[in-house]
């Protein structure tokens, strides 16, 4: 799929690691390696932020309109690509088929969409006191540093790319390093439709690559997707630097279940919420909050659902649970069931490890929030279900948590829907569904807490990436003290 000389995307042409380093970028179903990944060396972080700071002058001078006709004709290429993605998102990611379809539609619409944000551009005019003109403009920042996660990595890369590059600012691209044929297809699609040089650079690696692309004092924002541990990391090295951040990090979401709701659906909610992409995703519902006089009759279709599942390698399309992403995950759902187990919770299906890295979708009731299930993020197949009596029980449930992204309230009665959301310490909430949504058009993604900093989308993502400069124009001469 790439030759030896693909790899590094710099200025418009395409390079080995300098140093002949590779690593090897695996299919987690098989074990089988997919690609070669070529190891930045310092002196092409270099090249890349050069190229970048170099760029970012023309491209920021580019009307709005021209830089959206970029954006439709990368979505054009992503749909003509689009078989040759869904196979390389299920090879290098463990997608299931459905998975990686949602991930390429999802693309290209969000592109669509995206290119008229160029209209958040507007500024304001303010009144003074004396009729001289106060107005406020924005312009790009600069170069943007993005890095972008393993689990959803075309959706995720192309949020921060795309809200950058709309503003007017130069990107270069950092993906993990489990996901880095996504991001060279990524590359490929801007080759094709010819944007400008310099104005999208992918450099691939290991940490230390964007510990480099922070550091360096050309670049001038972050957006990150990833670990709380490592966002943390970067906000304070950024923050250090003075500069500014979007932060989207890790969940211990909630879906609350009131006894109103119809069972099928809220099992059908809960299964997609708790098990897209083997649960492995920031916004997985890992926390089943159902009120106690429906409790049993939901536990009981809930482990049907979870049992019919077809698991097993997405290279066969009629799977819908593939394999974990990779031992070190598997070990953390692991390490939490067992725990869970010693504490007293029930298993009520799945449970142990199959094929060496595939884990089945797992009910656990009996759950007390002194387990790692309850606190910390699993990132995997597991649906932990508690119980409670009143609405402020379950708020206040749900609420004792560290993280704060998003979160689901599944009832008929909007009256105690919008009292349960107004209170729950989440940066999203989504009535009549599941902690699970996105929207390519237009949204406010984002979490507080440890769930992150800052807003992805639309004018949210404009609004960031973009400074704030405030004008003046004096129709007569100011009188001075001296």
């Amino acid at each position: 799929m790439f030759n030896n000389n693909e790899g590094l995307y710099i200025n418009g042409s395409w390079f080995p690691a300098h140093n002949q380093a590779t690593f090897d970028s695996e299919n987690p179903a098989t074990g089988k390696v997919v690609g070669v990944v070529p190891e930045a060396t310092p002196q092409q972080i270099e090249d890349a932020v050069q190229a970048a700071h170099k760029a970012r002058i023309s491209w920021g001078k580019i009307p709005g309109p021209e830089r959206a006709q970029y954006l439709q004709l990368a979505s054009k290429e992503f749909e003509h690509s689009k078989d040759e993605i869904i196979n390389l998102l299920i090879a290098e990611t463990g997608s299931t088929f459905g998975k990686a379809m949602f991930e390429l539609d999802f693309t290209v619409q969000f592109l669509k969409a995206a290119s008229a944000d160029y209209r958040f551009g507007n500024g304001e005019v303010f009144p003074s006191e004396d009729g001289t003109l106060s107005y406020t403009t924005r312009r790009p920042l600069g170069v943007v540093v993005c890095i972008s996660p393993w689990n959803v990595p075309l959706i995720l890369s192309m949020k921060k790319i795309v809200g950058a590059l709309i503003a007017g600012n130069t990107v270069i691209l950092k993906p993990s390093e489990e996901s880095s044929l996504i991001a060279m297809k990524i590359a490929q699609v801007f080759a094709a439709i010819n944007l400008p040089p310099g104005v999208f650079n992918l450099v691939t690696g290991h940490g230390d690559v964007g510990q480099a692309l922070i550091a360096h004092p050309l670049t001038k924002a972050v957006s990150f997707t990833g670990s709380t541990a490592t966002g943390k990391k970067i906000a304070a090295q950024a923050g250090g630097l003075l500069k500014k951040c979007i932060l989207e990090l890790g969940g211990k979401d909630a879906v609350i279940i009131l006894q109103d709701i119809d069972i099928d659906f809220a099992v059908n909610a809960t299964i997609f919420s708790g098990l897209f992409h083997q649960g492995q995703t920031c916004m997985s519902a890992e926390r089943i909050l159902v009120e106690s006089s429906i409790a049993d009759k939901f536990i009981e279709k809930l482990v049907q659902k979870a049992k019919s599942l077809k698991m097993g390698d997405p290279s066969d399309h009629s799977v819908e649970i593939g394999p974990m992403m990779s031992k070190r995950q598997l070990q953390i759902v692991e390490d939490h069931v067992d725990d869970a187990k010693k504490n007293g919770a029930q298993i009520l299906c799945g449970g142990e490890t199959t094929n060496g890295i595939f884990y089945p979708p797992t009910v656990l009731t009996g759950v007390t929030r002194n387990m790692k299930v309850f606190r910390d993020e699993t990132f995997g197949p597991l649906l932990p279900v508690l119980t409670f009596d009143t609405l402020d029980e379950a708020i206040e449930m749900a609420n004792d948590s560290e993280y704060g992204l998003s979160g689901g309230v599944l009832t008929d009665n909007l009256e105690k829907a919008f009292y349960i959301t107004n209170q729950l310490d989440t940066g999203m909430v989504h009535i009549g569904n599941g902690s699970v949504l996105d929207d390519p058009i237009d949204c406010a993604f984002g979490g507080i807490k440890n769930s992150g900093m800052g807003r992805e989308s639309g004018k949210h993502s404009y609004e960031t990436l973009t400074e704030l400069k405030w004008i003046t124009v004096h129709h007569q001469k100011p009188v001075f003290p001296f």
